[in-house]
């Protein structure tokens, strides 16, 4: 399973989570304020059928209550088989030692599942985000980001990137209009939404015994360890801290010959004002070119490719991960640029790219193949012109129709 894979979920009390201070309801009969008709009246109904959700005395659900840190942090514990907490020391202010629900934010806090602000505070009382619930759900559901997904106010520099990403991989949240809203609060129906799909993705798991990640696993790796990297290298770079102060940080995520040889070079030249980052972003790339050259339990080696794009050019990309005692590490990073090469993308693989790319827009999309023809295109690596295939596609969206002109030997989409 996930290398950091630390607990082991108890159903039937994770699903109670939902539900801060509810009581029984008879079972085929709705709501008072969950009606048929409600946006998640099936998923809300279906939970309360199976017991795992109930509602107030007052007949009611209270769809749009929303649920504290707290209460939050006390029903999680219940779910988790976590350590006890020895220590007695006092983390946040305002989380005393008789706060009712301090031991359980102190073992969710240890377990790196909850945080504070960077005032010393928990924020008890306060809504838990949506962000904050990805944050949870993706450490505690274990699960694994084994595809791409564009949100607009979710950058991948933003702190909570990975998680919300995860989500969405396993179909967990879908967002609105390609936004995620991180910091709206989490309300007892959407919840609900999040558990419903949650449980219903087959995500739930138990570690096993196998000592070989599976290709999701190793997706998840080629998704996480490079984005934490480059972000952590970003941090200090705007800060205009010294190699020296980020290496420590960077030998936990990378191996010693790779830090101080990658990646001290890579920090020195790092650009803060522009998109490029270290590393290429992969998007949809694993889905189409993806070959485990070497898979062992201490060392995995996988070949695929990044497609260009307006910022950065593509090219062939081979990582390398070791296993460092618990943890996997990124050992090498190698962009060999496409020069004379093709990545020789099919018709039904382009078409299925483009796809995807215009549904992240558009909520009604329809890509028709039309031609494909030939042209010469300049490789500024190797200074030669090349005779390229084009497709040519037209993208018929709810937004208008758009011809598009994709280059099967780099991935590149014009429209």
């Amino acid at each position: 399973m996930r290398f950091f894979s630390k607990y082991v979920i108890c159903f039937g009390i994770l699903i109670t989570f939902a539900l801060v201070g509810s009581t029984a309801f008879a079972e085929g009969k709705s709501f008072i304020d969950v009606k048929k008709g409600y946006p998640n009246y099936e998923e809300i109904m279906e939970l309360r059928d199976k017991g795992f959700i109930n509602g107030y005395p007052d007949g009611t659900f209270r769809p749009n209550e929303k649920i504290t840190r707290k209460h939050a942090a006390a029903l999680l514990n219940k779910a988790l088989t976590l350590p006890e907490v020895t220590s007695s020391k006092i983390k946040y202010k305002d989380v005393p030692l008789n706060h009712p629900n301090y031991e359980a934010i102190m073992k969710l806090t240890h377990a790196g599942i909850f945080s504070g602000d960077n005032k010393g505070n928990f924020n008890p009382d306060a809504s838990i985000t949506r962000v904050e619930m990805a944050k949870v759900m993706d450490i505690a559901f274990n699960l694994n980001i084994v595809d791409f997904h564009h949100f607009n106010d979710v950058s991948s520099a933003y702190w909570g990137y990975l998680h919300v990403q995860a989500l969405a991989a396993n179909g967990i949240t879908k967002g609105k209009l390609g936004n995620f809203m991180p910091g709206e609060p989490i309300t007892r129906a959407h919840y609900s939404l999040f558990l419903h799909r949650a449980l219903n993705s087959g995500v739930i798991t138990v570690p096993d015994e196998d000592p070989l990640l599976s290709k999701d696993e190793i997706f998840d790796l080629i998704y996480r360890l490079p984005n934490r990297i480059g972000n952590t290298m970003l941090m200090h770079k705007v800060k205009n801290n010294p190699f020296e102060t980020v290496q420590n940080e960077l030998l936990d995520l990378g191996t010693v010959p790779f830090v101080k040889d990658y990646l001290k070079t890579g920090y020195k030249d790092m650009c803060t004002k522009c998109d490029m980052m270290i590393f290429a972003h992969p998007t949809r790339e694993l889905n189409y070119r993806f070959e485990i050259a070497e898979n062992t339990p201490s060392r995995i080696v996988v070949k695929t490719v990044a497609f260009n794009n307006s910022i950065e050019d593509g090219g062939f990309i081979t990582y390398k991960f070791e296993k460092s005692t618990a943890n996997w590490k990124l050992a090498a990073y190698e962009l060999e640029n496409i020069g004379g090469g093709s990545f020789e993308l099919t018709e039904d693989e382009a078409t299925n790219i483009l796809l995807k790319d215009f549904k992240q827009y558009h909520s009604k999309v329809m890509i028709n193949y039309q031609k494909t023809t030939s042209e010469k295109v300049y490789d500024w690596y190797t200074k030669k012109e090349y005779d390229r295939l084009v497709y040519h596609f037209k993208a018929h969206t709810d937004k208008g129709n758009f011809p598009v002109r994709f280059y099967p030997h780099n991935g590149l989409s014009e429209y």
